[in-house]
């Protein structure tokens, strides 16, 4: 590393500034060959005169501007060459930021095999780091490994990570995987009353998750922001599929009005959460995972719809409306988009008909046969 007095350094500095401004005009241009050359060489300035804490600002700005997979190879090589001086000069409060990066690169490019490790490695660094101050995002990471271990169908490791980002997320002690199991047991031996109040115990917890997380986005940089919003809307859907539960325990207890009212208030709380996701999309940062919750989403929204009998949207408006056609391509594909087309066609009546073909979520997979025989 070169030796350099203040007013070099300050003057090494203003010039990395320049060279950077000058890479975003290039990559705004779509040279984003070109403008990665140029940000690697602002990074080496950086390194140069110990200005660590830019390394990972410079590539959460280059993930805003990668798109295709051949940037995405390029942009990966630089950060894992800067990652490697970093963890040589033994940095660890910067080592995590771009291992952070590299987790959402990964992500981004639907390599969700090594971001769920990227993801893990980056929640449990940070909880070394610092466990009270980090709580929050070791925990986030860990419920985004989490998801990229489901979208792999290795549902096991991904209920491991979701317990294991609770406990670092949450303080107040609260046993989410004992709760649930508490819950099985009771819609099981058919004992509704106690499963809706075991139900409103973990929507409580998920809610409170949620509030933590909000805090926490009023002091997170974009990327970060981005992480937190869509393990947000993870939470929110999980909350659905609770509520999912607990309408259909008020329909085996003969509550049809309780029914019709939980049905009402989730569909609006779905149609909140789907909105959400859509500005998440205009921002480009999404994967194939997302645009699964959001397709499954869509379905819930109109199960709650058929279920109650109380229509108030049309989910493929919802679905359709403000996205780009590149977008709206990948989800007409999508299996959760196809069996929302089945129920505006034939309603609930027909789900005997697919329902083994449902690749439901950890939430509900234990609850199929109680939710089926809910609608014959």
């Amino acid at each position: 590393m070169a030796s350099y007095n203040h007013f070099e350094t300050e003057a090494e500095e203003e010039r990395a500034e320049m060279i950077i401004e000058d890479a975003i005009k290039l990559a705004e241009k779509n040279d984003l060959y070109t403008a990665i050359q140029m940000f690697q060489s602002a990074l080496n300035i950086f390194i140069d005169i110990g200005r660590y804490m830019r390394l990972s600002e410079i590539f959460d700005l280059l993930l805003t501007y990668v798109r295709s997979e051949s940037e995405m190879v390029m942009v990966i090589e630089t950060l894992k060459n800067t990652l490697m001086t970093v963890e040589y000069l033994d940095i660890p409060q910067e080592e995590v930021k771009l291992k952070q990066s590299l987790a959402n690169l990964a992500y981004k490019n639907k390599d969700y095999r090594n971001a769920a490790k990227y993801y893990t490695n980056v929640g449990r660094l940070y909880h070394q780091l610092d466990q009270e101050t980090n709580r929050v995002i070791a925990g986030t990471n860990l419920l985004r490994a989490a998801e990229c271990f489901e979208k792999l169908e290795l549902y096991q490791k991904g209920e491991k990570r979701i317990l294991e980002g609770i406990r670092i997320f949450d303080i107040s002690n609260f046993n989410y995987k004992q709760h649930f199991e508490t819950l099985k047991d009771f819609i099981f031996n058919k004992d509704y009353e106690q499963s809706i109040e075991e139900i409103e115990r973990i929507t409580n917890f998920l809610n409170r998750l949620i509030d933590q997380l909000s805090h926490y986005l009023e002091n997170a940089n974009q990327n970060l922001q981005n992480l937190q919003s869509n393990v947000k809307s993870r939470l929110r859907h999980m909350i659905s599929e609770f509520r999912l539960l607990k309408m259909v325990c008020f329909r085996r207890l003969g509550e049809e009005k309780k029914v019709i009212r939980i049905a009402e208030e989730n569909v609006n709380y779905i149609i909140s959460n789907i909105e959400d996701m859509k500005k998440e999309f205009s921002k480009s940062y999404f994967s194939t995972a997302d645009l699964h919750r959001f397709t499954f989403d869509l379905f819930l929204l109109q199960f709650f719809q058929e279920y109650s009998k109380k229509y108030i949207e049309d989910p493929i408006f919802l679905a359709t409306s403000g996205l780009n056609d590149e977008i709206k391509q990948i989800i007409l594909k999508m299996k959760f988009y196809k069996f929302t087309i089945d129920l505006l066609e034939y309603n609930l009546n027909v789900i005997e008909d697919f329902m083994e073909d449902l690749p439901l979520s950890p939430v509900l997979t234990p609850f199929k046969e109680f939710i089926y025989k809910s609608i014959k």
